[in-house]
């Protein structure tokens, strides 16, 4: 066997790299969609205030 002894290692490597950074963009745009939603809650108008209705009898 002439193959790169060094190979898996590098594999296992490329792969964990690819982990970390798929981990990393994940919880970006988690973050970023959170953002949006804490920020739309917000802005929304506020409910008018509901009337209370006297029971009759």
């Amino acid at each position: 066997m002439t193959g790169d002894p060094d190979r898996p290692a590098r594999v296992r490597t490329l792969g964990c790299l690819y982990a970390v950074i798929g981990a990393i963009l994940l919880v970006v745009v988690g973050l970023l969609l959170a953002s949006v939603m804490v920020t739309g809650f917000f802005d929304r108008p506020a409910e008018p205030p509901k009337k209370v209705v006297a029971p009759t009898g």
